[in-house]
């Protein structure tokens, strides 16, 4: 019993395995998937969310320009009497408040004539040697790109547009705080991406980040380390300045990703180990009940069967005696009875030997005693065994002819039981004073026999007469006589 609880035990715990490792590589290729399905997903967030950047700020550069345009053509004649009149104060600070009203997030100002000289001093020291180079340049090209100027009072960029007659008589120059491109990026950035304008002319020199100018983030150098251009995942040029816009995720937003598969994966299959060992604990519980209870059964089989056995030994015994006339002579009436009592001791001895059956089959233990036989013999002893068992039920058997005279090979006392059952289930079911008819037939290699009975148990639509027929395989030539 122990040996065989351990092949129990070691076959559910085989079969747990199989499974734990079938769920991790399950948790394998899911995590797998997820990851694949997280790169591609901030991949496409990057690229929309460079394109978008880039979109909003040539947007926005396009549109300051425009406005500026506008500001020349509506305010030219006090941009020429403050270029006729550079040092009147008043006219200065009136077209420095109307910058101001129409551009809150100007930095400085300025004009400058055809030539690109400034038409009035700076004594703020906001406009730089920069702003004074680009202001030269651009009455000579007659195009400019921005890009952001370094200033201890602000970051910033330009925007310059010429005025006058075919905008040949200067160049009204206005210069933006950087910031207010940070607010740009802030707003589309996502979390976890670090996006910036970048003016890769200047060996990827840093320009704007979310938070405004590079000013804000404090490191040693504002040029890009090779790392950092490696893990660029995405580059643009922006329309109408100098910038490109780039993207690129943060260290940290793929270690937490991966820190949050590998903790859930741990989780999954911790839970199911557990859930998986439980149920194992349970089988192996219900599987030690059911031995316990087979055990109880097969040995309470035993009880019965050795209680009922020796009785019914004894029974038959004293039976026997008192029909031989051992306790004196006896009518024939009694010796009748006798035999009724012999018949139904017989049938109990085989009700115990049945028991006893069952648990050879079911243990696998069960023997055969296979000879070859002449079958027409076993029949005709068997009829003749339940005649008296019949009479009882008022049924009779009737023997067909011919009765072939073929051998068989097999267990006479286990054929004996199985046709003992066909003829007792044929007298019990059959109809009232039944004639049961038994034959006894060779068909090609076997040999049937069929016990016929004429009872109500089967519906007519499926067959009129019931017949239950055994067949065995004829292992030699018919006998002779």
């Amino acid at each position: 019993m122990l040996l065989k609880q351990s092949i129990f035990s070691k076959s559910y715990f085989r079969y747990a395995l199989i499974l734990i490792v079938i769920t991790i590589g399950i948790l394998v290729w899911v995590s797998y998937a997820r990851l694949q399905a997280f790169h591609d997903y901030h991949q496409d967030l990057t690229h929309e969310t460079v394109l978008g950047i880039e979109k909003l700020v040539s947007q926005f550069i396009a549109e300051k320009t425009r406005m500026v345009n506008v500001f020349a053509d509506e305010q030219i004649d006090l941009i020429r009497a403050l270029a006729s009149n550079p040092d009147n104060d008043e006219l200065r600070n009136k077209l420095g408040e109307l910058i101001t009203l129409y551009f809150p997030d100007r930095f400085a100002f300025s004009i400058a004539d055809s030539s690109g000289e400034p038409m009035f001093e700076d004594f703020d020291g906001l406009i730089s040697d920069l702003c004074l180079t680009d202001i030269k340049k651009f009455t000579k090209d007659k195009f400019y790109l921005p890009y952001v100027h370094p200033n201890t009072e602000g970051y910033h960029f330009d925007v310059m547009v010429p005025y006058g007659e075919n905008g040949e008589e200067g160049v009204l120059f206005i210069s933006f705080l950087a910031d207010v491109l940070g607010d740009i990026i802030k707003s589309i950035q996502s979390p976890g991406h670090q996006v910036m304008l970048i003016y890769p002319q200047r060996n990827n020199l840093i320009e704007i980040i979310a938070d405004g100018a590079r000013n804000h983030w404090v490191r040693d150098d504002y040029r890009l380390s090779e790392k950092e251009l490696a893990d660029i995942n995405m580059r643009h040029a922006v329309t109408g300045t100098r910038w490109e816009a780039i993207s690129f995720h943060n260290d940290d937003l793929e270690n937490n990703f991966m820190r949050t598969l590998i903790l859930e994966s741990f989780l999954t299959l911790s839970l199911f180990i557990f859930v998986a060992l439980f149920m194992v604990i349970r089988l192996r519980k219900e599987e030690v009940r059911r031995e316990l209870a087979e055990r109880q059964k097969n040995e309470l089989m035993s009880v019965v069967s050795h209680e009922f056995r020796s009785p019914a030994s004894v029974i038959q015994s004293a039976l026997d005696l008192v029909k031989d006339g051992d306790a004196g002579e006896i009518n024939a009436d009694v010796k009748k009875y006798i035999n009724m009592a012999l018949a139904s001791t017989s049938q109990l001895m085989l009700l115990v030997n049945d028991f006893l059956d069952i648990q050879k089959l079911e243990s696998g233990n069960l023997q055969f005693n296979m000879r070859d036989l002449p079958l027409f013999t076993i029949v005709v002893n068997v009829v003749e065994s339940n005649m008296m068992y019949a009479s009882k039920v008022g049924a009779t058997y009737k023997l067909m002819d011919p009765l072939c005279s073929d051998v068989v090979n097999c267990d006479e006392n286990r054929i004996g039981q199985v046709l003992t059952n066909l003829l007792s289930n044929a007298a019990k079911y059959g109809g009232k004073d039944d004639v049961i008819e038994v034959s006894l037939s060779n068909h090609e290699k076997y040999a049937r026999v069929c016990v016929t009975d004429h009872g109500s148990g089967i519906p007519i639509d499926f067959k009129a007469a019931s017949s239950r027929c055994l067949r065995w395989l004829i292992p030699s030539q018919p006998l002779k006589k």
